[in-house]
């Protein structure tokens, strides 16, 4: 992003400039270091080890390639390990209502953007209460709905 003269990249440090320049000192990035330390865990975690689980393995490999090319042994591989960050993250959600505890915060984000496209996609899921009822709350704001559930057509494989 570009803020004046500043030009900030990489997702989590673009969300911590934000909220620290713009935010309100609240639970979004708390100003408190163990607070704050929750939130980073959780949004590093889902950086470093929800996403590219996904992302990669599972997302493009299902929406990127075509059916005819699809590796379906290497798809469910994939599936297999991204389910194990799937149940990490249904025991977290278990116990709070968000990543972090009660409030909405960055780590939010760096996850919540990941559901939406398993959610979306033709996959077999299994049941988890926390997580689908994140995924509702998610789903009803109106942020998420703008910016996150937006069509991706385009990324689309003829035939995938």
């Amino acid at each position: 992003i570009r803020d004046g003269d500043l030009v900030v990249w990489e997702s989590a440090a673009i969300l911590r400039y934000l909220a620290a320049r713009y935010g309100d000192g609240g639970a979004f990035w708390p100003a408190d270091p163990a607070a704050r330390a929750r939130v980073d865990m959780w949004a590093e975690w889902g950086k470093t080890s929800f996403a590219p689980e996904f992302t990669v393995p599972v997302f493009w490999a299902r929406v990127r390639t075509p059916a005819a090319d699809r590796d379906e042994a290497a798809l469910s591989r994939a599936l297999a390990r991204f389910e194990t960050r799937l149940d990490r993250l249904e025991a977290q959600l278990g116990t709070h209502p968000h990543l972090a505890g009660k409030a909405f915060t960055l780590a939010d984000i760096v996850v919540g953007h990941v559901l939406y496209r398993w959610f979306d996609i033709d996959v077999p899921r299994r049941p988890r209460p926390a997580v689908e009822a994140y995924y509702r709350r998610l789903s009803d704001r109106p942020a998420y709905r703008d910016h996150v559930m937006i069509p991706y057509d385009a990324l689309r494989a003829e035939g995938a």
